[in-house]
Formats: structure tokens, sequence, C-alpha cells
């Protein structure tokens, strides 16, 4: 098997090493490279935000509700760093 250590990002077409691409594993449990690099992959998520407040305010909404005390937590470091 060959030893590859950077990728081609399919989004802003540059070559990057593996460091900057999440990873997520395969039908057979392997993990492989995203085909989007990190900040390609920031930068959808952000527009995708922006573009649809209501579903992202309900998974917040879910979130905060499912995780209060990571929430509380969070919020208390916020605040007090």
């Amino acid at each position: 098997m060959l030893d590859v250590s950077e990728k081609t990002c399919t989004k802003c077409n540059e070559t990057k090493s593996l460091e900057d691409y999440y990873f997520e594993k395969d039908k057979k449990g392997n993990k492989k490279p995203r085909a989007i690099c990190k900040l390609c992959h920031a930068e959808y998520n952000k527009n995708w935000e922006k573009n649809n407040k209501d579903k992202a305010a309900a998974i917040t909404k879910r979130y905060r509700h499912k995780y209060p005390d990571k929430t509380r937590a969070i919020a208390l470091k916020r605040y007090f760093d």
C-alpha cells in the first residue's frame, strides 16, 4: 500500500498535507481523508449556517437541550476567561 502524505482538495484544488483534512471511516471501517480540506469545510459550514438560519438554530437548540452541562461549562469558561 502506498504511503501518501499529501492530497489535493477537490474544492480549492490545492495540494495540502493530510493534517489539513478531516478523516472519516468508509464502509469497511478504514479511516480516510475527506475530499475537501478543513478550510474549505469550515467555509462551507459558515455559508450553510448563513443560508439555513432556521435549521442551524434548531440544531443548536437541540444540542443545548441535550447537553446542558457542557453548554453551561462552555458559557462559564467564555465568561470568566
